[in-house]
């Protein structure tokens, strides 16, 4: 596991979201957070472009704010977002104490 901060990837993100992404304990949640750990396919993300970017923003900030590390597979798919559709997007955290 690689942590999100030593990475430049942050640095590209801008996202007027002060909100973390929300994370529920119910049964399909569980599920579908099991297949998105696994298998990390895009299917979970929003259909539109700037939803995508609000939630990958959401998803870089809260790892930022709990000091979250990111496998190399996940690392590399938020770097295709910072780099592409969402370079605009700017991720504002605060760390988690």
């Amino acid at each position: 596991m690689t942590p999100l901060r030593s990475r430049t990837v942050t640095g590209r993100f801008r996202s007027s979201a002060p909100t973390h992404t929300d994370s529920s304990r119910s049964r399909s949640s569980a599920s579908k957070s099991s297949q998105a750990t696994t298998t990390n396919t895009p299917r979970f993300l929003p259909p539109s472009p700037e939803a995508q970017c609000r939630y990958v923003g959401e998803r870089v900030a809260t790892k930022l704010s709990w000091d979250l590390t990111a496998d190399d597979r996940e690392l590399e798919a938020l770097k295709v977002y910072a780099e592409g559709p969402c370079e605009d997007t700017i991720v504002r955290y605060s760390p988690v104490v």
